[in-house]
């Protein structure tokens, strides 16, 4: 990475002893990364086949940003077009499974995007299975997004308040690709060929209201700015008693405990743990 937080290629030379060290340091790391990535797939794979209408899982992800454009555009509209943020998700359960895109024009990935997005998909989901006792979540790594302290102890809030067993497990990093990607995918899609037969999309109402005419098969609901609000005010007092979790980086697996209590592991059949009360 360079000064500017960016990937940049360099070049080295040295000869093969010392191409040898350096492959041999990092063996110990790709193996491990190796192992985390099986057990978790191979988690998320048992799990899966353990659900029913009381204890479900959920994948989420941010889907890349939507660019709108219109099919008619004038020259300078191709340098100002203006992005959409999609937060996905899929739900699996016994009885049914559903798929939700939610836009926003907020663009920001960040924890309180992230708890306005779970609001809405809890909301539904305890409106649909009542009866709910355990969620386990899957994602990916990003650190701005899902692994890190805030989202960690805003996990503790919404399974005290919704009296639910609440689990974060988080795969590989690179290897979290998975149902999701391929709902931002097709909504983006499905809105793209109804903009380019004349449909106009030039905000997150728009674009719910072109998906939905292609397919009933997606959840479609607005993140709106006054729910992301909503979250900074409700969670600003919280986020000052999250605590920071040692290795974070390495943790693959976070469940809520007792009375505020989350359990860190490395992953998640690992039989050390770590523990955080706040």
């Amino acid at each position: 990475m360079n000064e500017n937080g960016h990937a940049e290629k360099k070049v080295f030379s040295g000869n093969v002893d010392e191409a040898v060290l350096s492959l041999k340091s990092k063996v110990e790391h790709f193996l491990f990364h190796v192992y985390v990535k099986r057990e978790q797939s191979k988690y998320f794979e048992k799990l899966t086949t353990e659900v029913s209408d009381e204890k479900i899982i959920l994948q989420v992800d941010f889907a890349e940003n939507f660019n709108m454009k219109e099919q008619d555009e004038i020259q300078k509209a191709h340098w100002n077009t203006k992005p959409l943020s999609i937060f996905t998700a899929f739900v699996w359960s016994k009885s049914e499974n559903f798929s939700f895109a939610l836009p926003s024009s907020d663009l920001t990935h960040d924890k309180f995007a992230v708890d306005s997005a779970l609001k809405i998909i809890l909301n539904h989901i305890e409106t649909v299975f009542p009866n709910v006792e355990e969620i386990n979540c899957f994602s990916g790594g990003a650190t701005s997004q899902f692994k890190q302290r805030f989202h960690f102890r805003n996990l503790t809030r919404i399974a005290d308040e919704r009296k639910i067993n609440l689990s974060w497990r988080f795969f590989a990093t690179s290897h979290g690709k998975g149902v999701v990607d391929g709902i931002g995918g097709i909504v983006k899609r499905l809105v793209w060929s109804a903009i380019l037969v004349g449909g106009v999309c030039r905000s997150a109402e728009d674009f719910i209201k072109l998906a939905e005419k292609k397919t009933k098969k997606i959840i479609l609901i607005q993140i709106t700015s006054s729910d992301i609000d909503n979250s900074k005010t409700k969670l600003e007092n919280l986020f000052k008693m999250a605590e920071s979790v040692p290795e974070t980086l390495k943790m693959h697996s976070v469940k809520v405990g007792d009375e505020n209590e989350l359990e860190f592991r490395y992953y998640s059949t690992c039989s050390e743990k770590k523990t955080i009360t706040y």
